[in-house]
């Protein structure tokens, strides 16, 4: 039968060939001919909800707490996962795709923001392997996953598994809220008992100030002092660019966010190309691992400004070298693939030196809207791969490869521009920040 390329106008119904998938979305919905249109929105309404859920899991986690947020977030993303796979309505199934992408969104820019908060500062170098770790091994598992199992229901199902142990361990019984935020709120009773249990699970009760309660009290009264707890949306939005200080690290690390999302999905998406994608696939989520471990003490011994930037330098080599390949047509699939496979094994570790970077210069009031509008750069990032493979013919990738190699480039000079933070406190407070900057330019020029 013939292919939905070549769609017949006098035909009463198509055959598809399902030697690869049993059955696809495409197939179901019979999206072919004047319905062929329709098929990209299954992907583009994700894509345009994780927009949105960037955005709103910022405001929400600022307004209602961390782990609120992540914890309805994750009950959304359930009954969405529910619906799409149990109503036959095409029309419901899209719907469900785009308040899916919202709530995954939802829920891990807050749990981002918490996973920072409650982090020692001397083990902040190693929250980004951690908080890498399920990624490297959901990539593997979903390419075999999707090789054993043809049917697309299937498939969302079971790749939705995990869902059900986020919910769990979301649970406001299992998962505690921030005490940052918690104290940002004059919740102080609330931020002592996460406090102390946390001391009590760590066996760490003897590392508490004897006068716990005031410390607290001291906290709050700073934050107080500089009138930011109580300031609105609007006031939070502004006090991103209201200083030189400010604007410096609102502007970098949102360029940083957008080009490492488009570097981030510009490999991945070339897994057509190759013989085997799912072998690719596979060992692009492997390289997580190592590559995620190997980085940490590059952050901490040399800092995450210079490890961004040697990172970022091997990665924009990867990609020349690839762009080369291309241009020259080489037909040496290997030569590509490893330099494929060097370039994102060291843009894993990008990725992480970004988020940490964003997570650590961004105050506490407005951590969650840092990321927040770190997590929409990253989105419309990953628009655009997309946007060159439509716009440049197959003959010229290499120009796109060549483009991606300058963004490897700029992210990491633009991350050089950025205050260090290895082994520096998390601050509190815009002013804390603000203040702390100000007064390290004026002891630098003072020597």
């Amino acid at each position: 039968g013939a292919g939905w390329s070549e769609c017949k106008e006098e035909c009463s119904e198509y055959v598809f060939d399902t030697s690869t998938y049993s059955s696809t979305i495409t197939q179901e919905f019979g999206l072919i001919c004047e319905k062929d249109w329709l098929r990209p929105l299954f992907q583009l309404l994700f894509t345009l909800g994780c927009l949105v859920g960037a955005l709103a899991g910022g405001l929400l986690a600022a307004r209602y707490g961390r782990q609120t947020t992540v914890w309805y977030g994750s009950l959304v993303m359930v009954v969405c996962t529910a619906v799409m796979l149990l109503v036959p309505v095409l029309e419901v199934v899209f719907a469900c795709r785009f308040f899916l992408g919202v709530s995954a969104y939802v829920a891990v820019n807050p749990l981002t923001t918490l996973a920072l908060e409650i982090c020692p500062s001397n083990f902040r170098h190693v929250f980004g392997p951690i908080e890498s770790l399920p990624y490297a091994l959901m990539l593997p598992l979903l390419a075999l996953i999707a090789f054993c199992s043809t049917n697309w229901r299937s498939l969302q199902y079971l790749i939705s598994l995990p869902l059900l142990a986020t919910l769990l361990l979301a649970n406001p019984l299992v998962l505690d809220e921030s005490p940052r935020w918690l104290m940002s709120k004059g919740r102080l009773k609330e931020a002592e008992k996460v406090i102390r249990r946390a001391a009590r699970m760590n066996k760490t009760t003897h590392s508490l100030p004897v006068h716990l309660p005031e410390v607290l009290e001291r906290i709050h009264k700073t934050q107080l002092c500089s009138g930011e707890s109580d300031l609105s949306l609007r006031q939070h939005l502004w006090s991103l660019v209201s200083t030189s200080e400010m604007r410096l690290i609102t502007i970098v690390t949102m360029l940083m966010w957008m080009m490492e999302g488009a570097l981030y999905i510009c490999l991945p998406m070339q897994a057509g190309s190759y013989e085997s994608p799912y072998l690719y696939l596979a060992v692009l989520g492997l390289l997580e691992i190592p590559g995620s471990f190997l980085v940490a003490p590059m952050g901490r011994i040399l800092g995450r400004r210079i490890a961004c930037f040697i990172l970022s330098l091997i990665t924009a080599a990867g990609m020349m070298a690839m762009a080369f390949l291309h241009f020259i047509d080489s037909p040496n699939e290997m030569l590509i693939g490893a330099f494929s496979v060097a370039a994102y094994a060291s843009l894993v570790g990008v990725s992480q030196m970004v988020i940490i970077l964003t997570s650590e210069l961004f105050p506490t009031t407005v951590r969650s809207l840092g990321n927040s509008l770190g997590y929409c750069a990253n989105n419309l990032g990953i628009c655009i791969p997309p946007l060159l493979d439509m716009m440049l013919p197959k003959e010229r990738s290499h120009i796109s490869l060549l483009l991606y190699s300058g963004m490897g480039l700029a992210t990491g000079f633009l991350g050089l521009l950025l205050p260090e933070t290895n082994n520096r406190r998390l601050f509190e407070t815009v002013e804390e920040h603000v203040q702390d900057q100000r007064q390290q330019r004026f002891s630098s020029k003072a020597f």
